[in-house]
């Protein structure tokens, strides 16, 4: 009988914290009422018969203490269960329950926001404003699941990664943070989340990889006529190589400077892409995924060795693609112009092409960059987008 009568009162605070009737100060201005039928679908079944039995128990148990108002019919059914104006009966039921009022928590909850919203950190502090009008409306705040320390852990979490000063793998991050290895590994999921929400970032799938949090080692490839320099006075010539060569992100600092006869240079989104192409006076450059400080610190190197060379990029044609390059000139400040990411490049490979999803429509439509208004306009037009390995298929 306990869990019905759990299921009752469970379900009239659930219905009372969602109307007007609840308002900052938790007090009952009008009583709630709730359909038996509500809570329990098959109450009024006739070959529920025990089912009923127990839920009048449970009823009648909960009238006994003054708990609820209701009424008997003659068919020794109860229509309804309705919640009394009485706030020390909703104390006691939220102390049964061990159910923690919504005015407490929503002071618990202004106080913790607050306290974030002046961390400096811009996603953070637009995530905190937002969740901050969520609570004036009687709304829930989004990433909190009545844990108040995991929310803590999760905004800290958030303003770490985004000052990471340099590429740093998850255990380690978790053990920085924490003390233990893998708490980050339950946390991650609503961490991704918040700041792809309310951050500046492509795909939620990829946020870490930007920030420069890893699972594994990470790897520039580079091919064509390069010699990079490092502080040991060792060169490393790059220049006859096909498959050209992988430099860990980790030994980037290390470079003293790099030299290019190619007269352009490419930089290209995918790997498979970057083993594919092949181009004569072409210099190309895989960076892994997003240009992070290190990936950005590399290309720096390059630029200011070779400032007069050509600069491109090349990358899938949707949505992210056009994110991940104009990620890459704001982050380098490198004049690159997109290189096959244009609407003759989609005409070309049309057997390739995929559907639009609704997301990509909404993330094509926000893009404002007038380097791309033409191809996202042929875009939503033609319902297509295109993966640049479809590219290296379509030319063999």
């Amino acid at each position: 009988m306990k869990q019905y009568i759990k299921e009752i009162l469970i379900s009239l605070l659930d219905k009372y914290e969602h109307s007007k009737v609840s308002d900052g100060n938790n007090q009952i201005r009008v009583s709630l009422k709730l359909t038996t039928d509500k809570v329990f679908p098959k109450y009024f079944d006739n070959e529920a018969f025990e089912l009923r039995e127990k839920v009048n128990e449970a009823i009648e148990e909960l009238i006994s203490k003054g708990w609820i108002v209701a009424k008997r019919s003659s068919n020794h059914t109860y229509s309804d269960v309705t919640l009394p104006q009485n706030e020390d009966v909703l104390s006691q039921i939220y102390l049964f329950l061990g159910r923690e009022k919504k005015s407490d928590r929503r002071q618990k909850l202004t106080e913790l926001l607050t306290t974030f919203m002046g961390g400096g950190d811009g996603t953070v502090e637009k995530y905190c404003k937002k969740q901050l009008e969520n609570l004036e409306q009687n709304k829930a705040v989004e990433f909190f699941d009545g844990d108040y320390e995991e929310l803590k852990s999760i905004l800290a979490c958030c303003i770490a990664l985004k000052k990471l000063p340099q590429e740093m793998y998850y255990r380690n991050f978790s053990v920085k943070q924490f003390g233990d290895s893998k708490k980050f590994e339950l946390l991650q999921g609503k961490i991704s989340s918040l700041l792809y929400k309310y951050g500046d970032f492509s795909e939620k799938e990829s946020v870490f990889d930007e920030l420069g949090l890893l699972k594994t080692p990470s790897y520039i490839h580079i091919k064509g006529n390069v010699s990079i320099f490092w502080k040991d006075g060792k060169c490393l010539d790059a220049a006859g190589l096909d498959g050209g060569v992988g430099i860990s992100t980790t030994d980037v600092k290390k470079i003293v400077s790099v030299k290019i006869q190619d007269e352009k240079i490419v930089t290209i989104e995918n790997l498979t892409s970057f083993f594919s192409f092949s181009e004569p006076n072409v210099c190309a450059v895989y960076l892994g995924g997003f240009c992070n400080h290190l990936r950005r610190e590399f290309l720096m190197k390059v630029y200011g060795a070779e400032p007069a060379k050509k600069y491109f990029h090349y990358g899938d044609i949707d949505a992210g693609g056009f994110y991940i390059f104009e990620h890459l000139r704001t982050a380098t400040g490198i004049p690159f112009a997109p290189l096959m990411m244009n609407v003759d490049t989609l005409r070309k490979y049309k057997p390739y092409w995929k559907e639009l999803t609704k997301n990509d429509v909404s993330r094509l439509q926000k893009i404002r960059s007038p380097i791309f208004q033409e191809v996202i306009a042929f875009m939503l037009k033609e319902n297509c987008k295109l993966e640049q390995e479809a590219e290296t298929l379509g030319g063999e």
